[in-house]
C-alpha cells in the first residue's frame, strides 16, 4: 500500500468517525421560543434610500452630518402647510436675488430703468454708413 493511499483510508476513516458522533441539530430554535417580528409592534425609519423597522420606542440618533465638507441640517418635524409654506420660501430664496455663492444668479446692478437706458445708449451707437465699392480713378 502506498502512503497516500493509507493516508486517504485513515482521513475518510476519521471523517467517518466525526460524521457520527454529530447529532442534528436543529439551524432555529422552536417557534415558541423565538420572538416573531411581527407580533412586536414596530416603526418605521427612512435612512437615505432605505426603510427600516426596529421596535416601537426606538430613536433615530444622527452622527456626523456632513457630506463633502458641508455641514447637512437634520430634518425637522414639520406639518404640511409648515413644509410647503418652507419650500416656497426656498423656491422664492433660488429663483430671485442674490445667492451668496448658493447657485449662479447674482444681484442685478442695474434697475429696469437703467437697463432700458444702456441698451438705447447702445442702440443710437450704431451709425449706418452706406458703403459703394471703390472704384480705381481713371
Amino acid at each position: 500500500m502506498t502512503p497516500y493511499r493509507s493516508l486517504s483510508s485513515a482521513l475518510a476513516a476519521a471523517l467517518c468517525a466525526g460524521l457520527g458522533a454529530c447529532t442534528a441539530v436543529p439551524i432555529h430554535s422552536s417557534p415558541s421560543t423565538m420572538t416573531h417580528q411581527s407580533a412586536r409592534t414596530t416603526s418605521t425609519f427612512c435612512m437615505g434610500r432605505f426603510l427600516i423597522d426596529v421596535p416601537a420606542g426606538s430613536r433615530l440618533s444622527g452622527g456626523n452630518y456632513k457630506y463633502d465638507f458641508i455641514a447637512i441640517e437634520p430634518v425637522k418635524a414639520m406639518s404640511y402647510e409648515e413644509f410647503t409654506e418652507e419650500a416656497g420660501r426656498q423656491e422664492s430664496d433660488l429663483t430671485t436675488g442674490y445667492h451668496d455663492g448658493k447657485g449662479n444668479q447674482q444681484k442685478t446692478s442695474l434697475t429696469d430703468k437703467e437697463a432700458m437706458k444702456l441698451w438705447d445708449d447702445i442702440l443710437d451707437s450704431f451709425r449706418l454708413r452706406p458703403v459703394t465699392p471703390r472704384v480705381p480713378p481713371a
